[in-house]
């Protein structure tokens, strides 16, 4: 059972402060901050950098649904659990908030990839839109394709011209791919897919992640075609294993 609950109209809120339901998540905010006595100034700053590009109009609406949210449990919410904020005495050092997508690309950018071809499906996509940013700062290539088909081919064409290459996909993508395994298996040219996985069967349930592909990942393919399979097993493990796929844990 939940330790407490608390009632904030967020919906109420957001249409009388901002004239919208899309400011009800500035509302519980707010309402998160007063609750808890979380510093506002930062959040308020986040604020301004999200919103900064649609006007000074859509950040005073938001400024007012986050302070609305606030002001409304400082009134009307009275605290029955004893959670508090610790705030530690002594500064951290700074730390790297990222998700395993972001982890992913980033070993594979420290393993030496410097190759990365792709067609967007979720959820992969951010894998691609990271190495479009970064990989190009560090002398290597991003190319977004037509298709899983051709990404793959050029993959492979990268890594017998000598360039650690990748891409990545989900379930749909990676059965397009199965031939070209293939391809690459008996042909001895190495090169990573990055299998992001999403419900299937077929297209499935894009924004849904899943653990489904485990068969297809280890015998998808005509014909015997050995392949090694990694799975990390979180998100900093999703580095360390990028970076062992590319052979470079050791050196």
């Amino acid at each position: 059972a939940p330790h407490a609950i608390y009632r904030v109209p967020l919906s109420k809120i957001a249409r009388e402060t901002a004239g919208t339901l899309l400011a009800r998540n500035m509302v519980a905010v707010g309402a998160l901050c007063g609750l808890a006595d979380i510093p506002e100034e930062s959040h308020l700053e986040s604020i301004r950098r999200l919103f900064e590009h649609k006007g000074e109009a859509i950040i005073s609406a938001n400024f007012k649904a986050f302070e609305t949210g606030r002001d409304y449990v400082r009134r009307h919410i009275t605290r029955r659990d004893r959670i508090r904020l610790i705030r530690p005495a002594v500064k951290q050092a700074p730390r790297v908030v990222m998700t395993g997508n972001d982890s992913i690309a980033y070993g594979a950018m420290l393993a030496g990839c410097r190759f990365f071809a792709g067609y967007p499906i979720t959820p992969s996509s951010e894998i691609m839109e990271w190495l479009s940013v970064y990989m190009p700062k560090f002398g290597g290539e991003m190319i977004q394709t037509e298709d899983e088909i051709a990404a793959l081919s050029m993959v492979i064409g990268a890594s017998l011209a000598g360039k650690k290459a990748m891409t990545a996909t989900s379930g749909p993508g990676l059965s397009l791919m199965c031939e070209l395994l293939g391809l690459a298996s008996i042909a001895e040219i190495p090169c990573v897919v990055v299998d992001v996985q999403r419900v299937g069967p077929s297209t499935g349930i894009p924004t849904k992640s899943e653990q489904s592909d485990l068969m297809q990942a280890v015998f998808g393919g005509h014909g015997d075609s050995p392949r090694v399979v990694m799975a990390p097993a979180d998100v900093s493990d999703c580095l360390d294993v990028m970076r062992e796929a590319f052979f470079e844990i050791g050196r």
